[in-house]
This record gives C-alpha cells, structure tokens and sequence, in this order.
C-alpha cells in the first residue's frame, strides 16, 4: 500500500491536525479527508474508500459508536480507532465488543501511529484471508453459538412486573436456586437494589439507553456476587421483555489471569512455526490459571477411528510415542461424538455409563474436563483437547471449561495455520506471498556478508528505513554497539533449522531501542546461502515479566514476614502458657513455703497479664482490620491526663533506675479538647511502655505542647534507637525493629499498628525521630479544636461524684452467668463478704428471678449468653425497674464495649478474668 487514506471524524480542527502531524512525524504517508457530522461521514466512506477510519468518541452531532455503526455496515474490513480525550474502561470495552480496532487516549497521541500501523497490518491480514474466513463464517457462528449458549447464565425478565419469566439451567446453576424456583421469584429479589431502582434499570435498558450494567447479585446460599448484566429487548409473544446475559466478574484477579492466558496464547498461535513447542508453551502458561498436571491434546484420524498425542503430560500415564491409539468409548471420544465441551464427574460418568458403556483408559479420575478441536475452514472436528485431575473432584468449573474451549479454538486455528503455511511453502510464489505480506517484520541476510537481500513491508513501517536504505545496510546496522559481538558468535553457531533466539535488542532509524525475539531458518535465496529472519517486538512483554518478577519478590517479602510475626505470637502466646501451667503444677507441692507459694502465684499472675496482653492486642487488630471499632468522642482534660501517666508510670520507671521527666508547656492552660479518650490513652501508654521496656539507662521524657496549630504529645527517650533502614517498617503489622530469636524483650510487636490506626482515626498521624544506639522520640500531633464551654456546675458534679463514699453494706446480688466456673469464682468473693447470691444461667431466666426476688438490690450480668444475651435482657429489665443497679461482666474486653454496655442500660463494666478487689470496688459504688 503505497498511500493510506484516513478517514478522520473528528469536530476540533485542531486535533484532526494533532493526529495527522503525529502520523506524519512517524512517516507514516497518506491522505485525508476530515468530517464532523454524520451524513459526511456516510459520504466519504462510500467515495473515499479510506483504508483506515479515525473517530473522536464524543462529539456534538455524532459519536464513535455511530461512526463504528456505519463502518461495519460498509465493511467489516475497515479497521477503526476511537481516539478520544477520556474513556472509561467500560466505554473501552464496550467500544472493543463493538468491533473498534483499538482506542488512544489524545493525551496519549504518540501511540497512535503504532495503532494506526497495528490496525493496517491487521487489516491487511484479515484481507488476504478474507476469502478463507468467509468459508469460516457459518461454522464459526454456529461454535460461537454453542460455546456462548452453553456457558452463559440467561434470564428473561418482564420489566412491567420485574418477574423472572425464563432461566436457563447455568443460571440455576450459579444462583443455587432451580428454574422452577427462580419462575417464582423477581429480579429485585436477587438485585441487592432497592425495587424502584431495578425497575429504572430495567425501563433504561428496555429504551436502549443503558443495556450494561454492573450490580450485586444475591444467590441462595446467601452469599454476594459481582455481575456484569448485559440487556437488550425482545418480543416474545407480541409483548417486551428484556434478555438478560449474567456474567460473574467477582474473581477479578482470576478474570485478568485468564485475559492475560488468552492474550499471550493468541500471541502463540502468530509466533511459533512447531505444534509441540506450541502446546508446551500452552500447557506451561495454562497453569498459571488453572491446576493442569493432567493435560494432553488428542487428534483424531477419521479414517482408522484412532488418535494420536502430539503432546501429552500426565502424572501416570505416557502416550508421547505418538503411536496411534484406540480411544472408542471413552471420554474423550464421547468429547468428539457431541463435539461439545464436557465436565464429567464421578456422578456425571455414572449418569452416562447408564445410558452406554464407557471405557476406562488409564487411571481413574474423579473430575475430567474436555473440548473439541475443530478445523473451522472445513468445519470439521479433528480432535480432543482434556485436563484432569486425579485428587480434587472439585478441582474444575464450568468456567474453567469455558477457559479450555476458548485454548481449543486457538489450537484449531494454530493447526489449520500450520497446514495453511505448509500448503504456502510447496510454491515459491506462496513462499513470497507470505513473506512480503506477513504482520510481523521479516527479512533475508546474506550469512556471510550480512547484507540485507529483502525485507518486508513490515519491517518498513516498524524500522523507520524505506527498503532502498535497508538493501544497503548489514546485519549489524539495526543493532546497538554492545550487541554486536554476541550477534556475530551467534550467527556462527547457526544451522539450517528453525531457531528461536532472544531477546536482543534491535535500533530503529530514530534510535529507538526494542526488545525483540528472533525466529529464523537458513534457505538459499538467489544463489545465496541466506537466512530468513521473522521479528517480534517483545517490548512490552519484557515490561509485564518485569513487573510480574517484582510483585514475585513482594509477595516472597510479604510471606517472610508473615512467618515472622506468626513465630512471635507463638512464642508470646506459648511463653505464658508455659509460666502459668508449670507454676501451677508447682503449687500443688504441699510442703511449699508461705514465701514460695506467694512468688509462685506472682509469676502466675503475671504470665496471666502477659497473655491476656498479646490476646486483647491480637483481637484489636483484627478488629481494627475488619473496621469494627469507631469513634467515641468525650470532653477531655489534657492537663489532667498528662499528669495522670506521668504519676502511674513513675513508680515502674524509679524501679528500673531510670529518670521519669515531664515537660508539660500547658500546665498553666485550661486545655479541653473532644476527642476519644480512651485511643488517645491508648497511644499515649503504648509510647510510654515501649519507652521504659527498651530503655536501659538514662531517662524517659513526656511532654504535651501547642505547635503549628496542633497539639502534639511526645515520648523521648535514651534507650537503644532505631536503625534508618527499620524507621519506616516498625508500623507494619507483620513488622518489629528485631525480629531476631535472640531479641530480649517481649511484646506481640502490634502496639505500635494498633497506635498508628488510633491516631489516623482521631484526625493525626505519628511520627519517630531516632538516632541508633542513642535515642528515640516518638510523636504523635493532632489538629487542636479547644472545647472550653464546661459549665462549672458540671465541674462541682464532676467533683462531688468523684469524691462519693463506697457503700459497703450487705446487698442480695443476682449472678447471670451460664459458665460454672465464673459463677463459682463471683459466688466465693461475694459469699466471703456476706453477701446474699442467687443465679441466673440466661437472660430470660434473670428476668424470672427479678420479677420474683425483690430483694435483690444489684445484678451482675454476663453478656455473652444462650437463649437470650446479656445486652438484650438489660433493656428488658430497664422496662420494669429502672433503678436496680446493673453492672455488665464481659470476656470480650475490647474498645467500646464498655459504651455499648452503658447504651444498654447498664451502669457500670467489668471485664474478664475478674479480679477481686476490682469487682468489690464496683460493687460498693452501689
């Protein structure tokens, strides 16, 4: 083609003239003829005849997809790409299915001269064989037909009533409820949408407004799948209703694994020249999607009713002697009879068996899937393409049946294509034919001066030199200097045979680098001992095995530290465990002095601390995780609580000889702010603790003061610092400054994730300051909003109920507890104290008792509970007798609890494991 014509639609004359400069920088000639409505674009493209149509996707009086439309119409053999200032990817693809060739982004504009050449030369392809596909054409409607109607999931919907009026049995299938069932049912009442707006959908799509959507769908077993719904009307019985096609699109990352499969196996099907090499690569690039060790191809010979492998793996069979083989009655035979696709279970093979015998060949399998090959230039099925697998009966869906029918349709054209190229090769004007019009860059050196003896129109365009330059150039011309060498060893060591070499780098006339692979054999060409040279540009393949290699090596980093943080929780969990249980044999001892009994029992009680710690830490995070923990603001004193851990954590700094300052630049300040008190306690105890368990020597700081309009607390201390590379990880929940076996300190090493979730949560952030071996600060700074409006007489109430007298007289207590053993424990403290205990196992039968004993003056509620919990028989309770005293007893203990059990009606909160002196200090507030 010695001139393109474009036809541009395009409303901006300036990005008509964008895109022809830019094809015009990349030497590309041709001629235009630019449009901006509709009844000129219908002209030009009957007049014109352009080669090539260009069309911006939205403009004022006409869009792409009418351009598409009408393109189409005129021919099926005019390639057309939407270039477009902004597209959605669902624009994209929906422009794609439509039949665009491809689409740039004008921000984009220096893809498209590669677009436009990929199009021509796909153009040109699709040309040639014009006559072969349209032999194709009914064949393959009728596969496609079968293929699509085999494996779609279907719904008929009236959009009067939104009933399902029809299902096929893959939509039974994936919804878990039968066609009967879904007969009954309504579209709304498997749309998670709300009925007004289905029915919307439903209206758009009737008036082919809208015909795709993307929406939440309910199955039977209650769980929630992503779908893409594609509707469009039909007439059934002189009335609407709308066709719906379902597909689930919830694994995204297995939709793009199998995207890209496809993608590279159609890459394969233009590449290789060998049919083994060819399945190979299939069979090694089709396990990344799929569990495929049991994969063979089967072609059959309709004259002798035999079969033979060209390719085969199995884990106990071997059929690679290529020796034909008996296949009658088999699956795979069964596969060819229907020439359909089949998943054949264990259940499935008995079906069939009750209707003809199968035979077995090989190992038994409880789950096989398999396809037909089909030569669809003679419409002919030439054989059987299977996987299996030998342990996993559930190893195999339909999808993954639909996966391998699309590999079979490409391995029926790669077939045909070899038999089509062998068919070229038996003439040398086939043999010129297909060299001067292949898609891909080709050329004939002389082997022994390296001089170009032709090239191809391909290798034109993609190279940038016309073909009187590369008739003077060599070999090594297109190559960078540092290639040069290895090109020359590697030309020595050629032989006649096909070889496929790579990748190499190649240099095109602007001095652009590409990353190409080689497939080459040596011919004699006009008197010549030559070599024949095909070229792929690799390029962005090489970026994707890049990409791919480096999210490897993540997710091999990822899982290292996993392990890590794993072996800490068991060695934090365990570590007590140990202490508490061997402690606890120690006891038992009876000649155990007083003296060793008591430090006997601090070690318990302290492995208890311990462990409940690193639990109450690991089930935070979880929480935090989940997104289950909120924000409870309250007014807080910042003086006040500064000064509270300042005295609560001196005494543990004085017993390891260590100083414990305050630096409070807003003592003098009546500072209020609202905030959750009990995160920003939280932060606040986590730097403290850090601070005094890592710090050795010297002192440890706190501070509070007022900078850039934020209140900024801070821990600073003298202890062993951070290491530069460790400053940014130690956050991470997988992640501590040494994760060493030897680290000498303990800890679960999720304070600090725990902190850094808090801070974000109330508006600030955390940040370290730290010098190895010689320090650390640890910060964390909020936005300052002063909340002064206190009423003085909330601060007398304040007051006055702070300084309230326990009571301490004998009270009737009501346990509400179904374990034996917490009750046991409470019964024993309060009977040692005279107080009268009845029981309750369950809410509903503490409401019996209530409303029976008047006696009882206080309740003691478990909230975790059978028949009815504890939160819902506090409100019951509130319903009856508002002033009975209840305090809630809990073994979650985590943040928040204590507020959804005051929201309950309780008045106060315990949690477990219960301790003495705490539960007789709530009790007496009452």
């Amino acid at each position: 083609m010695k001139e393109l014509r474009l036809l541009i639609a395009e409303d901006l004359p300036e990005d008509a003239e964008m895109a022809q400069r830019e094809l015009k920088n990349e030497g590309i000639e041709f001629i235009a003829r630019v449009v901006d409505n509709k009844r000129d674009f219908k002209k030009e493209i009957i007049l014109f005849k352009p080669h090539l149509v260009i069309s911006d996707y939205s403009m004022p009086a006409f869009d792409g997809m009418e351009a598409l439309k009408i393109t189409k119409k005129v021919s099926e053999n005019i390639p057309l790409i939407i270039f477009t200032g902004s597209m959605n990817e669902e624009t994209a693809v929906e422009c794609m299915k439509a039949g665009a060739t491809d689409y740039v982004i004008k921000e984009q504009v220096r893809r498209l001269p590669f677009a436009v050449r990929e199009a021509i030369e796909h153009s040109k392809t699709k040309a040639e064989k014009e006559k072969f596909e349209n032999q194709l054409i009914e064949s393959e409607r009728k596969f496609r037909d079968l293929f699509f109607n085999h494996l779609a999931v279907k719904l008929i919907i009236d959009p009067r009533t939104l009933e399902i009026v029809e299902a096929n049995k893959a939509a039974a299938e994936f919804y878990g409820w039968s066609i009967k069932q879904l007969h009954r049912m309504k579209i709304s009442d498997i749309n998670l949408l709300e009925e007004e707006v289905v029915k919307k959908i439903s209206e758009s799509a009737l008036k082919c407004k809208k015909k795709h959507h993307k929406l939440k769908h309910r199955l039977a077993n209650g769980s929630i799948k992503t779908v893409d719904v594609f509707s469009s009307r039909v007439m059934i019985s002189g009335k609407e209703f709308l066709h719906s096609i379902i597909h689930d699109i919830s694994d995204l990352d297995r939709a793009e694994n199998i995207r890209r499969f496809l993608y590279e196996v159609s890459q394969l099907s233009a590449n290789n020249l060998n049919l083994g090499d060819y399945l190979k690569a299939i069979h090694e690039k089709l396990q990344s999607i799929v569990k495929a060790d049991n994969f063979y191809v089967a072609i059959y010979n309709r004259k002798t009713d035999t079969y033979t492998f060209p390719y085969h793996a199995d884990q106990y069979e071997d059929f690679t002697s290529n020796k034909p083989v008996s296949l009658k009655d088999t699956l795979t035979d069964y596969v060819r009879k229907t020439e359909q696709p089949q998943l054949i279970t264990e259940e499935r093979e008995r079906e069939l068996n009750k209707k003809q015998v199968l035979k077995m060949v090989g190992k038994p399998s409880p789950v096989w899937i398999g396809a037909p090959l089909v030569d669809a230039s003679k419409n002919e099925l030439i054989g059987v393409i299977a996987l299996q697998d030998y342990k996993n009966k559930n190893a195999y869906s339909m999808q993954d049946l639909g996966t391998l029918q699309v590999i079979a349709n490409n391995i029926g054209t790669f077939i045909e294509r070899i038999r089509y190229l062998e068919k070229l090769k038996q003439s040398e004007l086939n043999y010129k034919y297909l060299f001067e019009k292949n898609p891909h860059p080709m050329w004939v050196y002389d082997l022994k001066t390296l001089a170009f003896l032709a090239v191809n129109n391909t290798a034109v365009n993609k190279y940038g030199y016309s073909e009187e330059e590369f008739l003077k150039m060599k070999l090594p011309d297109i190559r960078p200097k540092e290639e040069r060498e290895r090109l020359l060893s590697n030309v020595e060591n050629e032989t006649d045979l096909i070889q496929t070499s790579g990748p190499w780098y190649h240099k095109l006339k602007d001095s652009k680098i590409i990353d190409v692979e080689i497939h080459s054999h040596g011919l004699n060409f006009m008197g010549h001992r030559a070599r024949l040279v095909i070229a792929h540009d690799i390029t962005e393949r090489r970026k994707f095995e890049n990409a791919l290699m480096k999210a490897k090596e993540k997710a091999e980093e990822n899982d290292k530290l996993k392990s890590a943080f794993l072996a800490n929780m068991s060695h934090e969990i365990r570590t007590p465990m140990n202490g508490i249980l061997g402690f606890l044999d120690l006891i038992q001892d009876p000649e155990l002095s007083r003296e060793e009994m008591n430090a006997y029992k601090d070690v318990i009680r302290k492995s208890g601390d311990r462990l409940l710690n690193t639990i109450s830490d690991i089930i935070e995070i979880s929480r935090i995780e989940s997104g289950e923990i909120s924000v409870e603001e309250e007014q807080v004193d910042i003086n006040e609580r500064i000064r509270y851990f300042f005295d609560f954590f001196k005494p543990e700094a004085e017993r390891n000889n260590l100083q414990f300052k305050l630096n409070n630049q807003l003592q003098d300040q009546n500072i209020q702010i609202k905030t959750d008190q009990s995160k920003l306690d939280s932060i606040l105890t986590n730097f403290i603790k850090n601070a005094l368990k890592f710090t050795e020597k010297g002192y440890v700081e706190i501070g509070c003061k007022i900078e850039s309009g934020d209140l900024v607390f801070y821990v600073k201390d003298t202890g062993p610092g951070i290491p530069e590379e460790k400053k940014e990880n130690i956050f991470d929940r997988f992640v501590q400054a040494d994760t060493s076996h030897t680290r000498p300190y303990e800890g679960s090493g999720l304070g600090l994730s725990i902190s850094t979730a808090y801070a974000e949560m109330l508006g600030g952030e955390i940040a370290i300051n730290s010098e190895f071996r010689k320090g650390s600060t640890f910060i964390f700074s909020m936005p300052f909003k002063a909340d002064n409006n206190i009423q003085d007489e909330q601060k007398e109430k304040s007051k006055s109920e702070s300084v309230k007298m326990p009571k301490s007289s004998e009270k009737a207590v009501l346990i509400v507890e179904d374990d034996f053993s917490s009750f046991e424990l409470i019964r024993i403290i309060l009977k040692k104290k005279n107080h009268k205990v009845y029981h309750a196992h369950h809410g509903q039968e503490a409401i019996d008792v209530l409303k029976d004993k008047s006696e009882i003056s206080l309740v003691l509620m478990d909230v975790k509970m059978p028949v009815m919990d504890g939160y819902e028989a506090t409100a019951k309770i509130r319903e009856f007798n508002k002033e009975i005293p209840i305090i809630a007893i809990t073994a979650y203990a985590l943040e928040g609890d204590r507020e959804k059990a005051i929201k309950a009606g309780c008045n106060d909160y315990i949690s477990k494991p219960v301790k003495k002196a705490h539960l007789l200090e709530v009790i007496n507030k009452y």
